[in-house]
């Protein structure tokens, strides 16, 4: 009778949490602000994938192997950068109806 009161208020907890979070997305780790605009970005199989800076090639490499999108020296679709007003760690994640931007502080934040 304890385990089903226990299991009952930890399953009320998780069910309170996610809907506490149901008007905002899931996104790890939680950004401290959030923005919304109108719209949405669809990655298709010809999008693309550019960095700033080859220290971010690998973050590339890694998205363009499990999405199977190419990396283009061009601006891309999906563009890496960094940004030294953020800390090593914090980033700016810009989606629009043409692209994604994602800036970091330094790999770290990028790779977040």
């Amino acid at each position: 009778m304890t385990l089903r009161i226990v299991a009952t208020l930890i399953a009320s907890a998780l069910i309170s949490l996610l809907a506490a979070h149901a008007n905002r997305p899931l996104l790890i780790p939680e950004p401290s602000s959030i923005e919304h605009n109108e719209g949405l970005f669809t990655i298709t199989s010809s999008s693309t994938i550019s960095v700033s800076s080859e220290e971010l090639r690998p973050i590339a490499d890694y998205l363009s192997h499990h999405l199977g999108l190419s990396i283009t020296t061009a601006q891309g679709d999906i563009h890496l950068a960094t940004d030294s007003t953020l800390q090593r760690e914090e980033y700016s994640l810009c989606v629009s109806q043409s692209s994604i931007s994602l800036h970091g502080g330094g790999y770290g934040g990028v790779f977040n």
